[in-house]
């Protein structure tokens, strides 16, 4: 296992083996798009959407104590529904209760609105689907916009940031971590596998791997690939780094792809599994910002 923390949570009795690499970014059986109240979040959110270059929309929120001494900012990648969707806001919210200052960009451009009906399922993952042609010379000027942002416009620019991710969000994360603007990465039910990184981005898993400078925490999933999972190519490319002892692995493999953003919190394996995943999001930043 190495030196670096490989940890499987089991938060109830049962489930099934992860699925082979697909070709997909989220891989079948993965949880569909669904309003944030829908989902559990009855917070009222804390934070504020405004504009930055007159262009790139962000979500920005900071402790709801303002005696809490902020240790870091993290920037928040969202899935391949968007920016303002499911409960991606209200993750930010919870994760200032550590002592971040959370930003969340729009990347995109345009949010999915939420369908409902018996084929919104389907139908959500169609919408999505032409977004995952979106490439990485189009999303880093938005990040280094917001990089930029932090060291210019707020009081935390002197401190490091590192970046939390959902799905998609973990490939935007191990790009922008071959910066060393980026000091840390967490990614929820990583989507990164060898065939819809090659078909879709014409990525090389490996090569994207061997470019990280920086310590990582995968979280992932059922169905998420074994390359993602304990003894996968992911994990153990980062082991073999000078930082590979402050890698980590949590397996939540008793929820399922989508559960920290997508997941309905009135069910309690997906509660549970939440929070045990945000605590450890926020240890693991506590060590590395």
């Amino acid at each position: 296992m190495g030196n670096s923390s490989s940890i499987y949570v089991n938060v109830f009795h049962g489930g099934e083996e992860p699925l082979r690499e697909g070709e997909d970014c989220c891989p079948p059986g993965s949880l569909p798009l669904n309003d944030a109240q829908y989902l559990g979040a009855t917070a009222v959110l804390r934070g504020e959407v405004s504009k930055i270059h007159e262009d790139v929309r962000i979500y920005s929120v900071g402790p709801s104590n303002d005696e809490t001494p902020i240790r870091g900012v993290v920037i928040l990648a969202h899935d391949i529904f968007g920016f303002d969707t499911a409960r991606t806001h209200n993750v930010c919210d919870d994760l200032t209760e550590g002592g971040f200052y959370v930003i969340a960009p729009d990347f995109f451009g345009e949010d999915l609105s939420v369908l409902h009906g018996w084929c919104s399922g389907p139908e959500n993952a169609r919408r999505a689907v032409g977004r995952l042609r979106y490439p990485w010379k189009k999303v880093q000027p938005k990040l280094d916009m917001v990089l930029d942002h932090i060291k210019s416009s707020t009081p935390y620019g002197d401190l490091k940031v590192g970046m939390l991710g959902f799905c998609w969000g973990a490939w935007c994360i191990f790009h922008a971590s071959s910066s060393e603007r980026i000091a840390c990465g967490a990614s929820f039910h990583p989507s990164l596998n060898y065939n819809a990184l090659k078909m879709i981005h014409g990525d090389d898993l490996e090569e994207l791997c061997d470019e990280v400078k920086c310590p990582q925490l995968l979280m992932p999933t059922f169905p998420d690939p074994a390359c993602v999972r304990e003894g996968g190519v992911v994990i153990e490319t980062l082991r073999k780094k000078s930082f590979g002892e402050r890698c980590e692995l949590v397996d939540f493999r008793h929820v399922t792809h989508g559960f920290a953003n997508r997941g309905n919190l009135g069910n309690k394996r997906v509660r549970q599994a939440y929070q045990a995943g945000m605590w450890k999001v926020k240890e693991f930043f506590s060590k590395n910002l």
